[in-house]
C-alpha cells in the first residue's frame, strides 16, 4: 500500500513545506522577529529598498531551493511517478 500512496504523500508534503515557509517569514515579518522576515520589515520601515529587494530575493530562492530538494527527493524515492 505505501508504494501506492507515496506519490501523493510526497506531494502533501512538498504543499505542506511551501505553507511552513511563508507561515515562518509571516511570523516573523508580524512580530518583527530576527530573521529574513524580520529583517524585511525592518529595512521597509527604514525605507532601504534595496536590503528590502535583497530580502524578497531570499526569501523567493530559498522557497524554489526548498522545492527543488523536495522535487529531487521524490524523483529518486517515487521513480515510478507519472509513468503509468
Amino acid at each position: 500500500m505505501l508504494p501506492a500512496t507515496l506519490p501523493d504523500i510526497l506531494s502533501g508534503l512538498r504543499v505542506a513545506v511551501g505553507f511552513a515557509w511563508t507561515t515562518v517569514v509571516a511570523a516573523e515579518l508580524v512580530n518583527g522577529l530576527p530573521g529574513i522576515g524580520g529583517l524585511a520589515y525592518l529595512s521597509g520601515t527604514q525605507n532601504k529598498i534595496a536590503l528590502s529587494v535583497a530580502c524578497i530575493l531570499v526569501i523567493g530562492l530559498t522557497a524554489i531551493a526548498l522545492d527543488a530538494v523536495i522535487r529531487t527527493i521524490e524523483k529518486l524515492v517515487v521513480p515510478w511517478r507519472g509513468k503509468a
